[in-house]
């Protein structure tokens, strides 16, 4: 197994400043649902960023993958501040190349750095999208909610942090979503 590579901790807590959000459309647009002060506690507990680099004058979503050490992951995407959809015209990159795994870093869960603060009896869920395991969070609360960053995204690497956990896999309605969670239950197995 590869080691680990983890970023500097400069990166997120700039990207991370309460200051940039109201410049991040995907918080714009939470904001308007739960208000400010929800989506910032729960973008803070997340490590939401907002990226420096803009389009239509709003910084894309920075979606930190940290576990128990540090940061292991970037993902950039853009929303609307209108319906808080992705914006799949945008020629923003998903993902900064500095962050790819070519350059040996290796994504883990998102939100898994919060599993060690949970209570060991409470069960986590797991679902394909960051944003619904953000949304989720605030909803549902009882449960931990951990976003796999995509339909194929849980890995026998990935779920080490699950162990002796009860997890619930939860997916987006569609037939790739199903068929790539039932390959993962056989993983979390």
């Amino acid at each position: 197994e590869p080691q680990t590579v983890y970023l500097s901790s400069l990166e997120i807590e700039q990207s991370c400043k309460v200051g940039y959000y109201p410049n991040n459309n995907l918080l714009q647009w939470l904001s308007t649902i739960v208000g400010t002060n929800v989506a910032t506690e729960t973008a803070k507990r997340y490590n939401v960023g907002t990226s420096n680099k803009t389009i239509d004058g709003a910084g894309a979503t920075v979606f930190w993958f940290v576990d128990k050490v540090g940061t292991r992951y970037a993902k950039i995407v853009q929303y609307s501040p209108t319906d808080g959809k992705r914006n799949r015209e945008s020629d923003y990159p998903f993902l900064q190349p500095k962050h790819q795994q070519g350059k040996g870093l290796t994504p883990c869960l998102f939100g898994e750095h919060l599993i060690q603060d949970a209570p060991g009896e409470q069960i986590i869920c797991i679902v394909e999208s960051e944003k619904t395991a953000i949304i989720c969070s605030i909803f549902c609360p009882s449960f931990l909610w951990l976003a796999s960053g995509g339909t194929n995204g849980i890995t026998p690497n990935k779920v080490k942090s699950l162990k002796g956990r009860t997890v619930y896999l939860i997916t987006d309605s569609d037939t790739e979503g199903r068929n790539a969670y039932q390959k993962a239950s056989e993983i979390l197995t």
